[in-house]
């Protein structure tokens, strides 16, 4: 028993944290609590309080120490109301048995006890006490993937904002640069050759939790001493922190014989430096790196943003740099079931919500583990939702961020506005202007911001707080940095904050779209979030925004001419923006009448005078039915499970599948479309026979598959359709969508090794073991893989090369025969020359044709190869012109004249008029060319007389469509009226 007497400050404490947790004085819990963490429960041998109740008197009676208390019981006490003991100790009193002796496992206690204390989650100060937690403890924690890196990377293009932690991934390094983090324990921690390592990593990358890991696991598996440094408050050299204020703080107080101790232990045994946060580190303090003093078997593990490390290389001489790298899909899926691990229905349901369409960004936004823990805990915090906007949603992103990082702004409260005007002004521009919109140069970011040395700068302080990042050094200028948004979600988030009018996105000029004050932004990719961040703003009015909306339901493009549709080209892709704005502006007035019109063009409507379901032309129904996925889910489930229910005897087959998938796209979690759908399939072979109705069946199947994940009561409706549907299809589907949301589920893989003994339908078993085969546990991997090769599809060609190599008595045709043939294999362009010799010289049809199709496989970046392939897509042999075609279509130089041999081909050839359809839209897809829109507006006549002239006019039509989703409205309104 040891007596011990609680200070005033630590009485102080233990009322707080009792407080906290709404326990009275006489409240018991905390002692049953405590009961559970001891054995045997019996809370102390003698005086304090006692299980069945706990007044003020006793518990202050135990804490000052009148008793003899057990000291494991006074530590459980504390653990249970989630304070420090050594807090609460006051530790000038403690009695000597209290103490530890000075043993080697004392030493590595207080460094355990010491680093307890800076276990926390980073996030934790941005969420609500409720919502703290602690990533180790809990086990919440997913191992981060690290890469070494020796040297900064280049970078040059531009990146996609759906795939933005690309920004921050490495490139180009090889298998053995690459560590999961136990291997990075094992290789690099347990041996002596790395003394000096740095883990590199964009802000919110999990560099300090990481660190956190590293710590304990040397501590529970080694004998080695392991002392932090927060860095970020390091005031003195690293020797007289270690010696003086770590040891204070530590022990109390701080005496000759205490300091002598601790250094004998320092000098015999290896001890591990954690360094945290370098790029928090005075710049006076970052040369007591080098300092080693009397810690003569010191290893240094430090974590630094990547700003700094960009920005200053030389500051980490010596070490050896390992960057870590943004989480998989897998781990961000992961990480959630940990987070909700009480709840995994929860945790299912944000994992399904940012798969929806349209939060494509959100979801790659979650690969940084600090914006996870803030999706996680808004998710929670919200009971399974999240804000009606995504400006919203980013907005609780950015306010939590300043917050997070307030340090900053104490002496100058205007800097936090300045940075805000500056970074929205630096995005929109980029976005607008620069070449590379979402990584941004060094000049072009110093003409907004300043340069990062110079007083007050805004570039620095951009960086300081992490909004902006140093990603690397341009390609094209190596001296210069390249900077990006901490994701470029924010930076559409900061451009759309600095639009007043809707006028800028669109300003329309009919008879002149070239004009300099028109504006086409509705047509640019790159605006579209910004449009939607835009509509989903609080502080833009609705009249505004309903104007807007108006303004895109009725643009009217002066391209209508000779279209037997109701709307032009643009017409229906400001229509389908209108439709995808309405998800971020709820309160339009005109939004059900535009879903209305949407679905219609997505699905078709049931003709009253025609009596039967009829389509109205779209550029693309899939298109529309993209845009109504985007929607308003509030508007659009409801209505897709009224259209789909009251059209299953009037709509095609094809239709209803098309219904089933899109509810599959937007019904997440959504009770009433997981019961429509189950109705459909309960219904769709009383309506369609098997060959038309199995179709509907597996789309439906999907749908729920990906909807109804953990819903018990589709569980339920699964197991009695597998056992009890009239119609064995239906059983099997209904066996797979379990087997697949219950992984391993017996009675589904029961039911299907049953339809396969027992079915007297010779379809059934053949599709039941295709179902089996997807749920049931993985066969044993064959002994060899067989690779795809190069000479798939072709064999003449090879064996004749072989043949020649081997039996010519031309000793040049051996050669070169043998060389072709690697040259092939390799994919060389050294190919191309012989590939064509042969095509001109081809000893019989069958070489011929294979050269035909291996020099297409990788010649079409040469000029000579698709000049060849223009040639011979003219070739009267059917088979040979249709592999030219083919391939024309991936064409990447010759463009102008590919483009302009397809659309002769389309005109002339009417056998070939599919394939020139198929690949003119291929190559005009990633090659728009202006040019080409007039012959092609020839055939888009108001009078068809033929079926060959609407297939004709069909095939153009499709093409002109997709002209219009790359190419410039203005450039294309030229080009429609020349």
């Amino acid at each position: 028993m040891a007596k011990l007497k609680a200070s005033q400050q630590g009485i102080a404490k233990i009322k707080q944290a009792r407080n906290e947790k709404g326990w009275t004085v006489d409240d018991p819990r905390w002692l049953v609590e405590a009961s559970k963490v001891l054995e045997p429960k019996k809370i102390w041998q003698e005086g304090g309080p006692y299980a069945d109740g706990c007044s003020e008197g006793n518990w202050k009676r135990f804490l000052y120490g009148k008793a003899g208390v057990n000291t494991e019981v006074f530590k459980a006490f504390c653990r249970v109301l989630g304070v420090s003991w050594e807090e609460i100790v006051d530790r000038t009193v403690v009695a000597q048995d209290f103490a530890v002796e000075d043993t080697p496992d004392k030493w590595q206690e207080v460094c355990r006890r010491m680093l307890l204390e800076q276990k926390r989650l980073s996030s934790n100060k941005l969420m609500p006490r409720q919502m703290k937690r602690d990533l180790i403890d809990e086990n919440i924690y997913v191992d981060l993937t690290l890469v070494q890196q020796e040297q900064i990377q280049k970078v040059g293009g531009d990146s996609s904002p759906e795939q933005g932690s690309l920004l921050y991934e490495s490139t180009g390094y090889s298998k053995t640069e690459r560590f999961e983090y136990n291997q990075f324990l094992t290789t690099l921690l347990s041996t002596e050759t790395n003394d000096r390592i740095a883990i590199i990593g964009e802000p919110g990358g999990g560099k300090t939790t990481l660190l956190q890991k590293i710590a304990f696991w040397l501590l529970d598996n080694t004998e080695d001493l392991v002392i932090w440094v927060s860095l970020g408050r390091l005031a003195t050299n690293i020797i007289d922190y270690i010696f003086n204020d770590w040891l204070r703080d530590a022990e109390g107080t701080v005496t000759e014989n205490l300091q002598t101790a601790w250094k004998s232990q320092l000098e015999q045994r290896q001890v591990w430096l954690l360094l945290d946060g370098l790029d928090e580190m005075a710049a006076e303090m970052q040369e007591t790196l080098s300092a080693r003093g009397l810690l003569t078997h010191v290893r240094i593990v430090t974590s630094c943003r990547l700003n700094v490390w960009q920005a200053n290389p030389r500051i980490l001489d010596g070490f050896e740099f390992y960057i870590t790298q943004p989480f998989t899909y897998p781990q961000v899926q992961q990480f959630i079931e940990k987070w909700f691990s009480k709840d995994s229905a929860l945790g299912d349901r944000l994992w399904q919500a940012i798969h929806q369409p349209g939060k494509e960004r959100i979801k790659d936004l979650a690969r940084n583990p600090l914006r996870l823990t803030l999706l996680c805990a808004i998710w929670q915090g919200r009971d399974g939702d999240l804000p009606d906007t995504k400006a919203k949603l980013y907005q609780k992103f950015v306010y939590k961020i300043f917050d997070w990082k307030a340090e900053y702004f104490r002496r100058d409260s205007n800097n936090q506005e300045r940075l805000n005007a500056k970074l929205r002004e630096l995005a929109r521009e980029a976005i607008d202007k620069e070449p590379t919109r979402f990584r941004l140069r060094h000049k072009f970011v110093c003409q907004l911001l300043g340069k990062p040395k110079d007083k007050d700068s805004l570039l620095q302080l951009a960086l300081d707080l992490g909004w902006l990042n140093q990603v690397g050094m341009d390609a094209d200028e190596p001296e210069e940095p390249v900077y990006a948004f901490w994701h470029p979600t924010f930076q559409e988030y900061f451009a759309a904050g600095t639009i007043d009018h809707w006028n800028f996105f669109l300003n329309h000029i009919p008879d002149n779209p070239k004009d300099s004050k028109a504006s086409y932004r509705i047509f640019e990719r790159q605006w579209k979030e910004v449009i939607l961040l835009w509509l989903g703003r609080e502080d833009v009015l609705t009249e505004n925004k309903e104007a807007f909306i108006k303004a895109l339901v009725e643009f009217q493009d002066g391209c209508r001419e000779c279209i037997l549709e109701g709307k032009g080209f643009y017409e229906y892709r400001a229509y389908c923006l209108a439709a995808i704005g309405i998800a971020e502006f709820k309160e339009c007035s005109c939004a059900d009448a535009i879903l209305s019109q949407l679905m219609r063009w997505a699905f078709g409507y049931f003709n009253l005078e025609m009596q039967m379901w009829v389509t109205e032309s779209c550029p693309s129904s899939k298109a529309a039915i993209a845009a109504f996925q985007e929607s308003d889910r509030s508007r659009t489930i409801p209505a897709l499970i009224n259209l789909m229910l009251n059209s299953s005897n009037n709509a095609t087959n094809a239709t209803l599948a098309d219904m089933a998938l899109s509810l599959g796209k937007i019904g997440t979690g959504n009770q009433q479309a997981i019961d429509a759908l189950i109705n459909l399939i309960r219904t769709t072979f009383d309506i369609f026979p098997l060959d038309q109705g199995s179709y509907i069946i597996d789309k439906a199947f999907n749908s729920l598959e990906f909807i109804g994940q953990n819903n018990q009561q589709l569980i339920y409706e699964l197991n009695n359709m597998m056992q009890n549907s009239q119609h064995e299809y239906t059983c099997v589907k209904a066996a797979e969508c379990l087997g697949k949301i219950v992984p391993g589920n017996e009675q589904a893989i029961a039911r299907l090794v049953a339809l396969i003994e027992k079915s007297a339908d010779e379809f059934i078993p053949s599709e039941a073991h295709f179902s089996l085969a997807k749920i049931a546990p993985a066969p044993p991997k064959a002994g060899r893989t067989i690779e795809r090769s190069i000479f798939d599809g072709v064999w003449q060609l090879p064996r004749w090369l072989l043949d020649e190599q081997e039996s010519s008595k031309d000793e040049l045709k051996r050669r070169w025969a043998e060389e072709t043939f690697e040259h092939i294999c390799s994919k060389s362009p050294k190919a191309i020359q012989p590939l064509i010799d042969i095509i001109h010289n081809s000893p019989n049809e069958g070489i011929f044709r294979d050269a035909v199709r291996l020099l297409g496989e990788f010649g079409t970046n040469d000029k000579q190869a698709v000049a060849l392939l223009i040639e011979l897509s003219r070739h009267s042999n059917f088979v040979i012109s249709n592999f030219a075609i083919q391939y024309l279509g991936n064409a990447n130089v010759m463009q102008e004249q590919v483009i302009y041999t397809l659309i002769d081909l389309l005109y002339n050839t009417p056998n070939s008029r599919i394939y020139a359809a198929y690949n003119l839209g291929k190559i005009i897809n990633r090659y728009p060319l202006s040019s080409a829109v007039s012959p092609l507006k020839k055939s888009l006549k108001n009078y068809i007389p033929t079926q060959e002239s609407f297939t004709l006019y069909c095939k153009c039509y499709d093409i002109l469509s997709q002209c219009t989703q790359t190419m410039p409205f203005p450039e294309y309104y030229e080009a429609w009226h020349s």
